[in-house]
């Protein structure tokens, strides 16, 4: 503060003070006084951490969790908070440039890491399928295969793990494919102004399922319909962020071809 009443602050801000203060004659201080007045200190901004960090935290957090399978509906674990955190943070980065879902950064293959979703948790996987086979099965993984921004066309598949109960004594799992074809339009309205008002919204119509020598009509599989309209909340750093129509999360992590 000069003797005028003004504070300079860092970065070249000047306060003045209602009323300065009057001047008064310097004196010296002793030595041993100005030698022990401790240094100004700065203030500290908060840490924040950069999306890079933020969504390799995810794909760490989300790994060992099944995608989110094995979790009873109504009774989080711990680690689901610690992922809602990080998905939380990753959408609010993008706030202020929501991600369109004519974006080429959603070109390409995407592997399904995790989803609140209670419809998918209950089937375990994209279609149900595994519950079909004799014997029973399980979802080993679900992708989303994105064609170019042009191209109105998405596939997803599933991989099946399945033990024939005719399979002989060694009991080995096969591994079976389903893969379901559709229509996809990318843009659109949105709701609750997710997304910036449906910018990023992605309209998928399964057309045709494939299984073995299964080829049902694919709107007709009633376990397709929560992955039919997404709003993609993020996409970057080899992560995508999508809310369904009840605003559950889907996580998914990018397949490198």
């Amino acid at each position: 503060m000069d003797h005028h009443g003004f504070f300079r602050l860092d970065g070249g801000v000047t306060l003045q003070l209602a009323a300065p203060f009057p001047s008064a004659p310097a004196t010296a201080a002793p030595d041993s006084v100005a030698d022990s007045a401790p240094a100004p200190s700065k203030a500290t901004p908060p840490s924040t951490s950069s999306t890079a960090e933020l969504a390799a935290r995810l794909l760490e957090l989300t790994r060992p969790v099944n995608c989110g399978y094995n979790f009873i509906e109504g009774s989080p674990a711990p680690v689901e908070y610690d992922i809602d955190d990080a998905v939380a943070a990753l959408e609010a980065a993008a706030e202020s440039s929501p991600p369109e879902a004519t974006s080429p950064d959603l070109v390409g293959t995407w592997r399904l890491v995790y989803t609140t979703s209670p419809a998918v948790r209950y089937v375990g996987g994209l279609t149900g399928a595994q519950g079909l086979l004799p014997g029973g099965g399980r979802s080993l993984s679900v992708v989303r295969v994105v064609d170019e921004p042009d191209e109105p066309t998405c596939m997803m598949m599933e991989e099946l793990a399945w033990t024939p109960p005719w399979g002989g004594e060694d009991g080995a799992e096969r591994p079976l494919t389903v893969s379901v074809t559709g229509s996809l339009r990318r843009g659109g309205s949105g709701w609750n102004g997710i997304s910036g008002g449906g910018v990023g919204r992605m309209v998928w119509s399964p057309e045709r399922l494939a299984l073995g020598w299964l080829r049902p009509w694919g709107d007709s599989w009633k376990s397709l319909r929560p992955w039919t309209v997404m709003d993609v909340s993020w996409v970057g750093e080899g992560v995508q962020v999508s809310r369904g129509q009840t605003g559950y999360v889907f996580v998914w992590e990018k397949v490198e071809a």
